[in-house]
């Protein structure tokens, strides 16, 4: 199964790094067994939208390609750069929470109109760094209980450090007085395209333009420094992110959908 959104290329791209993706007829089990709770380290990519009875098919696939894995939820995603929805009804039902997001792209960056002259970014390098790294994620959490595995968490980050030394790409932070604040990662996409990832403010500092800083920065990096012809990044069109990324430059290239359970 060829996948053609620039979102899905770049995010297997990464993930063949630290999890396994194996090939179906129409679809792809992208599975995390280091990490079950890894929610989008463990999940089913199809090649079209689900239909009206996919509802029960694609749970059926999940329940039996993730039967030796301990996850506790449901993923699905489909490879449309249009964001086509399908049929979705069935799992709403069945109490899946449909996401919809806005994949932008940009191929060269600007200044933001206000930026926070406080902070200082650089990659993270120490294990202290990673440390808090993890705390962040865990405090940008706070009301989502679901996210706040801590040894998921801390796995991940793990992850990512390891994907630091593998591939083109850094995790970046935003620190004050040595305090990490905000940070993001950006590695390697395939075809000189950099992702940018897991974008994160602590909820103490936001609306400071410590996010658009440290976007900008982290993008100039990435061109500069790691030679990327194309970032992608992804926001949920309901939410405040894609804002600010637009006033980096960025633009809408796509949309993605999927549906995710949690608890099952």
């Amino acid at each position: 199964m060829e996948v053609s959104s620039i979102s899905y290329s770049t995010l297997l791209y990464q993930l063949s790094f630290i999890s396994k993706i194996e090939d179906r007829d129409y679809y792809k089990v992208i599975s995390t067994p280091t990490n079950p709770k890894y929610h989008w380290g463990n999940f089913l990519l199809f090649k079209d939208s689900p239909t009206t009875d996919d509802h029960h098919k694609w749970q059926g696939l999940f329940k039996k390609e993730f039967a030796s894995i301990a996850v506790e939820h449901m993923a699905f995603a489909w490879d449309s750069p249009i964001g086509e929805k399908g049929e979705i009804d069935g799992f709403l039902d069945d109490g899946f929470y449909f996401e919809y997001d806005d994949i932008l792209t940009s191929t060269q960056v600007k200044l933001p109109p206000r930026i926070n002259k406080e902070i200082s970014i650089r990659p993270l390098h120490s294990d202290s760094d990673w440390r808090e790294s993890a705390e962040l994620n865990l405090l940008c959490a706070e009301h989502d209980q679901k996210l706040r595995d801590r040894p998921s968490v801390v796995k991940l980050m793990d992850d990512f450090r390891y994907l630091a030394k593998k591939c083109k790409g850094a995790w970046m932070g935003a620190f004050i007085d040595d305090r990490l604040i905000g940070d993001m990662g950006i590695y390697e996409g395939g075809r000189s395209i950099g992702l940018i990832s897991m974008v994160k403010t602590h909820p103490a500092f936001r609306e400071r333009y410590v996010c658009s800083t440290l976007l900008y920065q982290t993008a100039m990096k990435a061109f500069e420094d790691f030679g990327y012809k194309k970032l992608v990044l992804v926001a949920d069109t309901t939410g405040i992110a894609g804002k600010i990324y637009k006033k980096v430059g960025f633009a809408v290239e796509e949309n993605g959908a999927s549906l995710i359970r949690y608890n099952i």
